[in-house]
């Protein structure tokens, strides 16, 4: 093991989740110090703090002094869906297209970035209304702010599309249980007599219709019988193997169909992205330009209670992301 692969393992052990991120200063601490014990290079801390969203704001509102940064005049309360109006509606839509700086690039990196928004606007109406806090909160699949210590993930859709809530790739055993039913059903289309073979699907990019599809194909073969029994007779280990994972596999989720293990896989990654990106409890809220904020609580009781139906309406992986409806919860 070299000396690099040395620092990202000791680095990796020392992160309460495992997960490194250059865009996460309290993770980009913790390198600093490895490094610095190795004696290996020095790190600006200063060039790492937390981002500086009341500096976003006086650059936005063009105005020097932070006790100038207007005060919200209404009470609004953390969850509770409202439409602004008046002045708090009006410094709203002036912050709404501002994004945050990149992490240890200073509020020079800020600007409008057209899609994504209303980080900046979002933080300003909690962080400058009396008895609320907001911190910046994002990196490692943290949501975008805490409000009063709560996660909020901010997004800025139509309500009738759907939304990435994060990447996948960290959910190892998730993945692995998906794996065996895609590579199964692979096998299945590879496999085909006739007709033009397809491209199979795979677990960054697979819709209901795909994970139904190799669920049934995979317990067409675990109910097969004669196939097992080949695989024994004649010791081959391929198929042995096959059906031990397979084995395991239905030994977890002990399915009574195939929409129903689709469903529990889906529910699996669900359960793990809400747990980080918002949290739970949680809020996911959808932002519109005119101050229109629609809040949705994630709670681990709205988790368990997801019933299968609605999963495999309004859940698939897309691009390596969970992508969920917003009525997911409802």
């Amino acid at each position: 093991m070299n000396v690099i692969d040395k620092i990202l393992e000791e680095w990796s052990f020392r992160c309460h989740d495992g997960i490194v991120d250059l865009n996460d200063p309290k993770k980009l601490r913790i390198l600093k110090e490895i490094l610095d014990e190795n004696g290996i290079i020095e790190i600006n801390l200063d060039e790492i703090e937390d981002i500086d969203y009341d500096g976003v704001i006086k650059k936005a509102l063009n105005i020097e002094d932070t006790e100038e940064i207007p005060q919200v005049q209404d009470n609004y309360k953390l969850g509770e869906s409202i439409t602004l109006s008046g002045k708090d509606a009006e410094i709203f839509r002036k912050l709404y297209p501002i994004a945050p700086p990149k992490k240890g690039k200073g509020i020079d990196s800020a600007g409008s970035k057209g899609s994504g928004n209303g980080e900046v606007a979002v933080y300003w109406l909690f962080a400058h209304q009396p008895g609320h806090t907001a911190e910046d909160a994002r990196g490692s699949g943290n949501p975008d702010l805490k409000i009063d210590g709560v996660g909020v993930e901010i997004k800025a859709l139509d309500s009738s599309k759907k939304i990435a809530i994060g990447r996948i790739g960290s959910y190892t055993e998730n993945l692995n249980d998906l794996n065996i039913l895609m590579g199964i059903d692979a096998l299945s289309i590879e496999f085909q007599s006739s007709g033009k073979k397809q491209t199979p699907p795979n677990s960054f990019n697979a819709t209901v219709d795909n994970i139904i599809q190799a669920c049934k194909h995979s317990l067409e073969i675990y109910n097969n019988n004669e196939l097992r029994e080949i695989g024994k007779v004649f010791n081959i280990d391929f198929i042995s193997s096959m059906y031990n994972r397979l084995d395991k596999l239905i030994e977890k989720y002990t399915p009574k169909s195939s929409e129903e293990l689709a469903a529990d896989i889906l529910k699996g990654f669900i359960t793990q992205k809400f747990s980080s990106k918002p949290g739970i409890p949680g809020y996911i809220v959808n932002v519109s330009s005119g101050g229109n904020l629609e809040y949705t609580y994630i709670t681990q009781e709205k988790i368990d209670n997801l019933n299968k139906d609605n999963i495999l309406k309004n859940a698939e992986l897309k691009q390596g992301s969970l992508v969920f409806k917003s009525n997911l919860f409802e």
